[in-house]
């Protein structure tokens, strides 16, 4: 094993490397407990800088993967107006034809269709060979499946894995055993677009692509959002946890940290808490008369769920609601749905997208996010 300290000492931690199996593991060492965050950082961003250098002389892999949007309840795939769109070293292909998607129900015998245009992705990556680079490729492309699933409020998940260029074009199948259908265009029976839903913003894409690129900052929010996206429809209460992380994880960026002071109690450095970054991003999206209500409720959700691993929409009834005896009382499970996870979704939505989209967010005192 190597030890590393810091050229100057501020550190109160060291980073160990150790070699094992054709693997380089790091960890970090040298306080009781989890370091803080400004005794990590530094440390995971040595690692990924020195992973970069390292990275430099290898040859370039190039590859092709495709992407979708995942079903949902209730919204349209979304659609883009450019056949090609360049981010950066990635090139996205709107397909000319769609996919109809069987999604099953409660039966064996039923299914709704759910229509999604593929996109094909050409790609680039570095590695000293093609399982090194097929990782890369990988990261890459949860990245870009996390910022479109930002941009569009749909998720995005991956449908073909990276594959080496030189293998040839992407084979699209015309059908397969799980029951999906090519169509010859994105159309419906109707004549009406299939993608019923506003146009993706290119623009707002390339910039919000290259800011996540450029600031590891507002990975986390990102991160936070995709997990938390890809439980919406299935695990609403646990889905509503992941939400709020994100709400935190900018409330984070907002507040600046406290440096000297000390918990009494631990002796560990003071952090802001949850629940002042929480406010402290709210105060972004909603007038601060509401800020306490939204947070109470949210929070107390959350908690429910994190802590204890309550459940409040209708998970115990696999996703079927109750009819109630009068359509004018709403059942605390619907209400859920509205004021729990569909708010918290478009909350971190537009939260997330403020700093990625490039717009400067004022940091703010521990005291005035309080």
């Amino acid at each position: 094993m190597a030890a590393y300290d810091t050229a100057d000492g501020k550190l109160a931690t060291r980073l160990g490397l150790v070699y094992y199996e054709s693997s380089l593991f790091a960890f970090v060492m040298g306080t009781e407990g989890s370091p803080a965050d400004d005794n990590l950082k530094p440390w995971i961003e040595a690692v990924a800088y020195a992973e970069r250098l390292k990275s430099i002389g290898h040859p370039t892999h190039a590859w092709l993967a495709a992407i979708g949007p995942s079903s949902r309840e209730q919204v349209q795939t979304p659609r883009f107006d450019d056949i090609h769109l360049d981010l950066g070293d990635i090139n996205l292909q709107s397909c000319g034809f769609s996919y109809e998607e069987r999604r099953a129900h409660s039966s064996l015998c039923s299914w709704s269709s759910y229509k999604w245009v593929p996109l094909e992705v050409h790609g680039t990556s570095r590695g000293h060979h093609w399982q090194s680079a097929d990782f890369n490729a990988l990261r890459q492309l949860h990245r870009l499946c996390a910022v479109l699933t930002v941009e569009t409020g749909v998720h995005w998940a991956l449908k073909e894995s990276p594959r080496p260029a030189e293998w040839g074009p992407i084979q699209f199948p015309e059908s397969t055993p799980l029951g999906l259908e090519k169509k010859e265009n994105t159309y419906d029976e109707s004549g009406l677009p299939a993608q019923a839903c506003e146009a993706i913003d290119a623009d707002r894409l390339t910039r919000m692509w290259k800011h996540s690129l450029n600031d590891e900052s507002v990975g986390a929010p990102i991160e936070a959002y995709y997990q938390a996206a890809s439980l919406r429809d299935s695990h609403p209460s646990f889905s509503l946890v992941g939400f709020v992380a994100a709400i935190e994880e900018v409330g984070k960026l907002l507040i600046a940290q406290p440096k000297g002071e000390q918990c009494p109690t631990c002796g560990r450095e003071r952090t802001s808490s949850s629940a002042q970054r929480f406010r402290a991003a709210l105060r972004l999206v909603l007038p601060e008369d509401k800020i306490k209500d939204v947070s109470s409720q949210l929070y107390r959700w959350r908690s429910g769920t994190a802590h204890s691993g309550r459940t409040y929409s209708w998970e115990s009834s696999f996703g079927r609601p109750q009819m109630g005896d009068s359509l004018l009382v709403s059942q605390p499970q619907s209400m859920f749905g509205v004021r729990g996870t569909m708010r918290a979704d478009e909350l971190a939505r537009d939260l997330i997208i403020k700093p990625l989209d490039g717009n400067p967010i004022k940091t703010q005192s521990e005291n005035s996010a309080g």
